[in-house]
């Protein structure tokens, strides 16, 4: 029988025809699911930034509302009066409503308030305000709005001067102020706290606002400040004595470390009990003594037991020199409605604040 002889030309070329239809076809299917891979993701990825966005800027614009204090002694314990001091109140009113990032672009990398400045002190009629935006009636005296610049400065839109701490110029924030988790959350900010010291502001002529950008910090916070310990001679409970005939001595390795608002713990040198008067300034502005032991007081005819509460200021004093030197503050009058102390049992420790 004679064998029949395969021809595997046209079988192969089938095969080679269809191989190649199957290869373009997977390689569209490919292209097709990689594109729509891709669109998915992106879609994804604008959905969680949106979520992301939503997650952060939830709160809208937070409205601070500050009730000031100032903690002094009275015949019968303590009492809070209406100043800029130790026992502010704070609570929260957030706007969701209101674009947080309306002013400056939200996540620039500029992390000092003052380069802030710098970039947009000349455009102060583009800083708009939100309370207009959002149509509401607040106290301008106590109330201002947070607007966050990046995880490391935080905007406050204020709306008139604040006596003490507020012009059209600078911030001074006397205590350092703690956020709320939630407005820390909401800001994306990489602490809670705002820290004592000199901010810049941007004033903006046409519609009144002022605009000031803080630095934002982990709680607590360290000031790498020189301490002075001031060692009185013969002390009677007088500022006026006490900044008058002093000896004075340089710790320039110690740090004033704020544990609480208004309470600072000055590490290392009272850690270490020496008794004396130390002069810290934690904000490169006011000035705050902090006596370790009993300053002599004398008793009153509120409470005839003596306490380290009863330093005087008997008239107005300037700031001597020599301590406002090493302290790298420019000397100031003292005040007597400017000077307010308070005593930690515990610690053994008399903290007297001089504001400016």
């Amino acid at each position: 029988m004679k064998k029949i002889k395969m021809n595997f030309n046209l079988p192969m070329a089938i095969l080679t025809i269809g191989m190649a239809v199957f290869t373009i076809t997977s390689c569209q299917e490919d292209a097709l699911t990689d594109k729509d891979k891709n669109d998915m993701q992106l879609t994804q990825d604008q959905a969680n930034g949106k979520r992301d966005q939503n997650a952060r800027y939830g709160g809208g614009i937070c409205f601070p509302v500050v009730e000031p204090g100032r903690i002094v002694r009275v015949p019968f314990g303590f009492d809070c009066i209406n100043n800029w001091g130790g026992c502010n109140r704070y609570y929260v009113e957030c706007l969701p409503w209101l674009d947080p990032c309306a002013l400056i672009p939200c996540g620039i990398e500029w992390r000092d308030p003052w380069i802030i400045y710098e970039k947009f002190r000349e455009i102060p009629e583009d800083f708009e305000s939100f309370r207009d935006a959002g149509q509401i009636e607040i106290d301008p005296s106590n109330t201002m709005a947070y607007f966050p610049v990046n995880d490391h400065v935080l905007g406050m839109q204020f709306y008139e001067e604040w006596e003490h701490s507020l012009s059209q110029d600078k911030l001074h924030l006397r205590t350092s102020v703690v956020l709320d988790d939630e407005t820390a959350s909401d800001y994306g900010l990489a602490g809670n706290v705002l820290p004592a010291g000199i901010y810049p502001v941007i004033f903006n002529e046409k519609n009144g606002t002022f605009n000031a950008f803080t630095s934002v910090n982990k709680f607590p916070v360290k000031y790498d400040r020189p301490i002075t310990q001031i060692i009185p001679g013969d002390f009677d409970g007088s500022l006026n004595l006490l900044l008058k005939d002093f000896d004075l001595k340089e710790h320039p390795e110690s740090v004033v470390i704020e544990e609480d608002i208004e309470l600072y713990v000055v590490e290392p040198n009272l850690s270490d009990n020496i008794e004396g008067v130390y002069a810290i300034s934690p904000n490169l502005y006011d000035l705050t003594l902090v006596f370790k032991g009993d300053p002599n007081p004398q008793p009153s005819k509120f409470d005839p037991t003596p306490t380290p509460l009863k330093i005087r200021i008997e008239e107005e004093i300037w700031l001597n020199e020599e301590i406002a030197s090493l302290l790298n503050i420019e000397p100031f009058l003292i005040k007597p409605e400017n000077v307010h102390q308070a005593y930690d049992e515990e610690a053994d420790v008399l903290r007297v604040t001089i504001l400016r």
